[in-house]
């Protein structure tokens, strides 16, 4: 008899009973307010990274890795491709609601963008400033 949950232990991250219509993917977790971007950081949501950017940049393509997004979390982009998606295969989900989801905000930069430069790439709830 199959089942729609799994249990899963991330190397360095936390006990986690994971829908498996979600992934079986790796998991990781963004907060630039309480997010530190290195080793250790990011598989767990008391010990996230800081940015999405960094993230993306930890996660395998097409394994169907998510990134979740927490609520409050603050992107800023100042440059030409200041986030460059080009992991193909991941979601990036913002979590949260209204004003409160994390959001991505685009400084007065001339040229200040983001990049979705792989296939696959899905982005979900995000907020736009």
């Amino acid at each position: 008899m199959d089942t729609k949950l799994f249990v899963r232990k991330q190397s360095g991250g936390m006990f986690a009973v994971i829908d498996k219509g979600l992934t079986t993917g790796n998991i990781w977790w963004v907060h630039s307010g309480t997010g530190t971007n290195g080793a250790g950081y990011g598989k767990n949501p008391d010990a996230p990274f800081a940015s999405i950017e960094y993230a993306h940049g930890q996660a395998t393509a097409n394994n169907g890795d998510r990134i979740y997004v927490m609520p409050g979390h603050t992107e800023t982009i100042s440059a030409a491709a200041g986030l460059d998606l080009d992991t193909a295969g991941i979601t990036i989900e913002f979590l949260g609601e209204g004003n409160d989801r994390g959001s991505i905000t685009f400084g007065t930069v001339p040229g200040a963008d983001m990049d979705v430069d792989a296939a696959d790439v899905t982005i979900i709830n995000a907020r736009f400033v």
